[in-house]
């Protein structure tokens, strides 16, 4: 789940990559408008096109889908109502509830709240970051291609490598370790004099602050047992990721400029958090896993029908 996650993921890395071209080649044009707002042409003509051919000719199920075969339609459907547990195919109030007391629900969305921080940092505030390597604005966006190109690979193959091994959180926390050193040497040395260590750093953030936002998910997502669960733990937790970007942007003052310390030493801090929080909760799902085993208890809960079923970790 999380390799087929981050394969869309990572499109973010190449669309950073390509904008960060294109935004060098449009602020060179000369014409009645501001390079800025041709980028915003550009890049909101493309969105709305993409968006149109997705609404035309995505498919609405595996039956309709034009590129599946009969046999990966049939495999499609499996995993569907595998998925949904029986009759779990519509949205009930009850479940939701349910999930809405559950506490690790809440446990998910702060952890998404803490990763959030650094990945909304990393967006928003990267071409700021390297612009303390070069004062040439076009120069600063021909830079942000290499740490995405760079993340794009490392995403894929780590998310591959948690799939392989079944480990979420230790994948997620390893990651987040290498970032938050990133983030904390990013604040503290003088890239002034050292340019060359400062586009080194960017290449550990890039890459190694998204992994959580792709790993947390697909955890989240193997370990609650109803559609109805997984759609309220999963749409809180994005919105706990998106709650974040308020936090990235009030931490970046004008008067922490160019080096921003207390903004990213905060994003160090808030990595940290995250990485305790994690450990605590794989710990939790590594008991639950022992009392099934040790039949303390027959099944995971909402798991009746899938008794070999073992959680996430």
């Amino acid at each position: 789940m999380a390799f087929r996650v981050s394969w869309i993921g990572q499109m973010g890395f190449i669309a950073g990559a390509v904008s960060g071209l294109i935004s060098w080649s449009v602020f060179q044009w000369e014409g009645g408008l501001k390079g800025w707002q041709y980028l915003f042409i550009i890049e909101g003509s493309i969105t709305v096109a993409v968006a149109v051919y997705l609404w035309i000719f995505a498919p609405r199920s595996p039956e309709t889908s034009r590129w599946y075969t009969e046999e990966e339609v049939k495999l499609a459907k499996s995993r569907l109502e595998q998925d949904s547990q029986g009759n779990d195919t519509e949205f009930r109030w009850d479940d939701a509830k349910k999930q809405l007391k559950h506490r690790p629900t809440w446990a998910f969305a702060f952890m998404a709240l803490m990763y959030g921080v650094g990945v909304a940092s990393s967006s928003n505030f990267l071409p700021t970051m390297i612009k303390r390597l070069t004062s040439d604005a076009t120069t600063a966006n021909l830079y942000t291609i290499g740490p995405n190109l760079t993340a794009s690979v490392f995403q894929v193959s780590i998310c591959w490598l948690s799939d392989r091994y079944q480990q979420r959180a230790s994948f997620a926390c390893a990651t987040t370790v290498v970032s938050l050193v990133a983030w904390i040497l990013l604040g503290t040395l003088d890239l002034v004099h050292q340019p060359r260590v400062g586009y080194f750093l960017t290449y550990l953030i890039t890459f190694a602050t998204f992994i959580p936002s792709n790993l947390v998910p697909a955890w989240l997502a193997s370990n609650t047992p109803t559609t109805t669960g997984r759609a309220v733990s999963l749409g809180l937790n994005y919105m706990a990721m998106n709650l974040a970007g308020i936090v990235s942007s009030l931490i970046y003052r004008t008067e922490d400029a160019p080096v921003y310390r207390p903004a990213l030493v905060t994003v160090g801090c808030t990595q940290g958090v995250f990485i305790l929080t994690a450990m605590v909760m794989r710990q939790y799902y590594v008991r639950l896993n022992k009392k099934i085993d040790s039949g303390e208890l027959s099944c995971a809960p909402g798991m009746e029908s899938r008794p070999e079923y073992r959680y996430a970790i």
